[in-house]
């Protein structure tokens, strides 16, 4: 009977060691909260030989109320786009930030980048490799500032025109499970 009731109180508590170590796993689907406003599309027509020219959008998104500090474990961004040029030509990068605050959005290195170059008539897609980030605060809170920029810098001659669609941007968050 001793037995039993050893052997009941290692599996209980190796059963709670196992709840207390769990994560949780959520992936947002940030572009639904871009798409839903029309941020998900941008137009561009830009003079020949212009060095630098960034278009931007922004939304602040709410994450569920799990989130906090401590608490992410890892996020991973994945992102996507397609890249459409009737003429002209040019190189145009595409970066992803997230931010605690407005402010700071477009500050520091993007969380993903992607680059091309346009000749002509072309359709590219753009797919940046996943980036991951280890225990970054941005997502300790339940409010992040989404920002999508994308950075052309033309050839001279003809105008480039077109339009750049993202098309994925997800978030695959980490969480540790607080237990029962």
């Amino acid at each position: 009977m001793k037995r039993a009731a050893v052997v009941g109180t290692v599996w209980l508590a190796a059963a709670f060691v196992a709840c207390v170590a769990s994560h949780i796993v959520v992936t947002v689907d940030v572009l639904s909260f871009l798409r839903s406003e029309g941020l998900d599309t941008l137009s561009f027509g830009f003079r020949g030989g212009v060095p630098q020219t960034d278009l931007t959008v922004e939304r602040q998104f709410t994450l569920p109320p799990q989130f906090g500090p401590g608490k992410v474990d890892s996020v991973a961004v994945t992102a996507g786009a397609i890249l459409e040029s009737s003429q002209g030509g040019g190189n145009v990068a595409l970066d992803v930030f997230f931010a605690k605050d407005h402010a700071s959005l477009f500050l520091g290195q993007p969380f993903v980048s992607a680059h091309a170059t346009l000749s002509g008539v072309q359709t590219d897609t753009l797919l940046p490799p996943t980036s991951r980030s280890v225990n970054d605060t941005v997502f300790s809170t339940p409010n992040v500032w989404v920002g999508v920029r994308a950075r052309f810098a033309t050839d001279p001659g003809a105008d480039l025109l077109g339009r750049l669609a993202v098309t994925m941007l997800q978030l695959r968050v980490v969480m540790h499970d607080q237990g029962f």
